[in-house]
């Protein structure tokens, strides 16, 4: 039975590269937002925050990119998009 509440945030870390992963919901990732040159968002169909990744070593407290990122989505994927091979 479901209890509507949201999971509590996934974290998963490489210890050798230092890049950290953020995983907010256990929807399939439909596309990307790259909100600076070291940290990608991940949106899933709805538009909703899927998870952040950092590449490499964070210079700012998870919260800025959290709203950062909420700030970036586009809202529901229409059609996807174009991504080459």
């Amino acid at each position: 039975m479901a209890t509507g509440t949201t999971p509590a945030p996934q974290y998963r870390r490489d210890t050798v590269r230092g890049d950290q992963y953020y995983k907010l919901s256990s929807n399939p990732v439909a596309y990307s937002v790259e909100l600076s040159d070291l940290v990608i968002a991940d949106y899933d169909a709805s538009g909703a925050l899927r998870g952040l990744e950092f590449v490499g070593k964070r210079t700012e407290p998870i919260e800025s990119y959290l709203e950062k990122a909420r700030k970036a989505g586009r809202g529901p994927l229409t059609r996807r998009p174009n991504i080459p091979n």
